[in-house]
Order: C-alpha cells, then sequence, then structure tokens
C-alpha cells in the first residue's frame, strides 16, 4: 500500500519536473503497460473459463444480469445528476447511458463464484477445492503453452511455408 500512495503522491511531483516530450513518452508508455496489463487479466479469465466444470442456470445468469445492470444505474445516474450540480461541463443523460452500459465488459461477476466453498459448482465435482484449483493450474499452464506455441509459431504454420515465400 505504501508503494501505491508514494507512486500517487510522487506523480504530480515528478510529472511537472520532466521536459514536454519525457512527459508525453511517459504517458504513452504506462498507457501501453496499463493496456498490456489489462489485456493479460482479460487473457488469464478467458483461458480459465476452460479449466472448471460449469453448471449453467439460466436464472443465475439472468439474475446477475438484471442486478449488474440495476446496480450500475443506481450509481451512475444519481451521482452524475449530484455531479451536474457542481460542473460547468453538465453530463447529458445521453452520456449517462453510455456510461451506465460501458461498465459491463467484464466476467468478473460471475467468477468469485467458482472460489466459495459450499457452491454447486465445487459439491457437484466430487474433489476438494484444492484439488480443483490444482486441476485448473493444470489445464491453464496447458491452454498457455499451446497459445503460446500458436503464437511463435505465426500465421504460416511451418519454416517450409516461409521458405516458399522467400
Amino acid at each position: 500500500m505504501a508503494i501505491l500512495f508514494a507512486g500517487i503522491v510522487m506523480s504530480h511531483y515528478t510529472h511537472h519536473n520532466l521536459s514536454p516530450v519525457t512527459q508525453i513518452l511517459m504517458q504513452q508508455t504506462l498507457r501501453t503497460v496499463a493496456f498490456l496489463c489489462e489485456t493479460c487479466v482479460f487473457a488469464f479469465l478467458g483461458l480459465s473459463i476452460f479449466s472448471f466444470p460449469h453448471k449453467f442456470e439460466a436464472s443465475f445468469v439472468i439474475w446477475c444480469i438484471v442486478l449488474v445492470l440495476l446496480g450500475r444505474a443506481v450509481n451512475i445516474f444519481p451521482l452524475s445528476y449530484l455531479l451536474n450540480f457542481f460542473r460547468d461541463h453538465k453530463i447529458n443523460p445521453k452520456m449517462m447511458f453510455v456510461m451506465w452500459f460501458s461498465g459491463k465488459r467484464s466476467l468478473l461477476f460471475s467468477k468469485p463464484d467458482m472460489y466459495v466453498p459450499g457452491t454447486q459448482l465445487l459439491q457437484s465435482s466430487g474433489r476438494s477445492m484444492s484439488q480443483d484449483l490444482h486441476h485448473g493450474r493444470i489445464q491453464m499452464k496447458s491452454l498457455t503453452n499451446k497459445w503460446y506455441e500458436e503464437v511463435r509459431q505465426g500465421p504460416s504454420g511451418s519454416e517450409d511455408d516461409e521458405q516458399e515465400l522467400l
């Protein structure tokens, strides 16, 4: 936590003491690193969806979607109206709708159910939680290795195809 708050406080000091070119370079570099970190998180979530046995329940999915939409609406619209009292550039209802709708881009709200002891998912597998996690890690490594090999191989698929193109 100390490193986080030191970084936040120092960013205000160091940013203004850099040359304009370095400021732009650092902003673009940090945005790129943030994008790569976010991509890694979503790639991990996307690959981990295949690592666990799933029991699909339509009512659970529908309730999750409804409650997420409701929770976002309860937060976005009142807070935006409250902010409009203190801003010169007001947030119009069209932008409030965009803010409300654009916040649902991940599967994070459905992932915690996998790790709660006593849920239907863990009980139905017949294994303990540590065995499930170990099995998931093995599958995750396997999927990641396969993906890495495909990326390293490139679009051509083999070295013979590359030699034909040259």
